[in-house]
């Protein structure tokens, strides 16, 4: 029997130390005696997926640096599975956007975000770029052929266990230059968002951001983010006079496009300054394993979409305890656990249940004491079982997570997904006795009932995002 991350059990729990930053840095070149940690750059070719190829990015290099394995895995399937959904024995995957009609809108087209990557990755998972090819010959997304898109019959090679959502320099005081960089050498590529454009000059001042000849960029305006790239190093003696525009300091990040392999300076990469600004999210960090479970259980259908709690009703406001009860698929071994956080140094209790019965106040505690620890990032996160659980066919079992966040502004704690009408989380489906939340972990109430809806979108319906990853026995 493999238990899942049991490789990793530090590995889950241990973040990314100070290290000695050099003055340059850059995962082309360094890492293995025979090249860096990142593969080549792709090319989006006419497609509105840039996210997808960031995130896929991100993912092949954090594979490569924690296993040694360099796989290419496909953006294609990512950017369909997003937007289409997935269906298969041991996953329902709605998907963002709903598809319908006699010649349905290409699903490789739409834009994208970290919250669908995080969503599909965590989830489905990815497959190599051989199952699934990018852009494959003949493909027309104007009047695209559904023969030429992904099924479920490609096998999942990888999965997220952790995205790390930092926000951005300048900002979140806990997010500094030093720390960015100790992330890419520890985990690999980074993916971050920002405004892209090396056409007509768009800076404020009429300024132009982007000198061909150098491969630098700097942007000075407040516009929001439309591309994103991934972070892969940096150079802080790159001359502040290469860019169009100079910026105040010479030094810049070194960034993959996903414009194909010749772009930029000659290998699909480019400089950018410290000051262009990055979208609110900042750059994401992705961690995957290749050591796939049997199932994740659980009932979020698209990801953390909020954070809620302070308008929760029947003296459940502020609530800072969430359960989720699952019913066993097979004989299986509850090896981890994973949720979403919204802040910075968020201490958590784990409590498992078994033989559960309505609500968690009933059934068996797998342990004596909690199990504790404190995340330091916000995003989500999978936490190795220090004692894993095992759970027999047909058994009901509840997750219980004690997420008290406490330098998140406001009181909403829990994670959870919803549907919202006109929107393209109108799929997700949620029924009672899923989801609980207490403010005490005594008394329990089901979130379809005190997640008190917003009259004006939301259907009310809710999934808290917290799940269980299991193997076989």
């Amino acid at each position: 029997m493999v238990l899942l991350f049991a490789s990793q059990q530090a590995f889950a729990q241990t973040e990314a130390k100070p290290k000695q930053l050099p003055a340059r840095f850059d995962l082309r070149v360094e890492g293995r005696p025979e090249g860096g940690w990142t593969r080549p750059a792709r090319s989006q070719g006419p497609f509105n997926n840039c996210w997808a190829h960031a995130a896929m990015a991100s993912v092949e290099s954090s594979i490569w640096m924690t296993t040694g394995k360099d796989l290419s895995l496909s953006p294609w399937h990512m950017t369909f599975v997003s937007h289409r959904g997935y269906q298969a024995p041991n996953m329902s995957y709605p998907g963002f956007h709903s598809i319908s009609g006699v010649r349905p809108l290409c699903p490789i087209n739409p834009g994208g975000t970290s919250r669908k990557s995080i969503a599909t990755l965590s989830l489905v998972g990815a497959v190599l770029e051989e199952h699934s090819p990018f852009n494959p010959p003949g493909y027309d997304r104007m009047t695209p052929d559904e023969t030429m898109w992904p099924t479920t019959q490609e096998p999942i090679q990888a999965i997220v266990t952790h995205a790390y959502i930092l926000g951005r320099i300048g900002v979140n005081p806990n997010v500094t230059r030093d720390l960015i960089k100790e992330l890419i050498m520890t985990y690999g590529a980074l993916s971050v968002s920002y405004f892209h454009s090396v056409s007509q000059p768009r800076n404020p001042d009429g300024s132009h951001q982007w000198n061909r000849e150098t491969a630098a960029y700097h942007f000075t305006g407040n516009r929001a983010s439309n591309h994103t790239g991934n972070l892969v190093g940096w150079d802080d003696n790159f001359s502040r006079k290469n860019f169009a525009s100079q910026p105040d300091e010479d030094g810049a990040w070194i960034v993959r496009n996903s414009h194909g392999s010749t772009w930029g300076d000659g290998t699909g990469h480019y400089y950018v300054s410290w000051a262009t600004p990055w979208g609110t999210t900042g750059p994401v960090v992705y961690r995957a394993t290749i050591d796939l479970p049997d199932k994740i259980y659980h009932h979020d259908q698209l990801g953390r979409l909020a954070h809620e709690g302070a308008d929760f009703t029947n003296g459940f406001a502020g609530a800072t305890y969430m359960a989720n009860i699952f019913t066993a698929a097979g004989d299986h071994i509850i090896t981890a656990i994973a949720y979403f956080t919204d802040s910075w140094d968020a201490p958590y209790e784990i409590i498992i249940k078994t033989a559960v019965g309505a609500d968690p106040s009933i059934g068996t505690r797998a342990w004596t004491q909690p199990q504790t620890g404190t995340l330091r990032f916000p995003g989500y996160h999978t936490i190795t079982l220090d004692n894993p659980v095992k759970v027999a066919a047909g058994e009901r079992f509840a997750v219980i997570v004690k997420n008290t966040e406490p330098n998140r502004v406001g009181n909403n704690k829990i994670p959870v997904s919803f549907a919202t009408q006109g929107t393209n989380t109108r799929r997700i489906t949620a029924e009672p006795g899923h989801g609980f939340v207490s403010v005490n972990g005594t008394t329990w109430g089901d979130i379809a009932i005190v997640g008190a809806p917003d009259p004006d979108s939301n259907t009310g319906l809710r999934n808290i995002a917290l799940r269980a990853i299991a193997v076989k026995k």
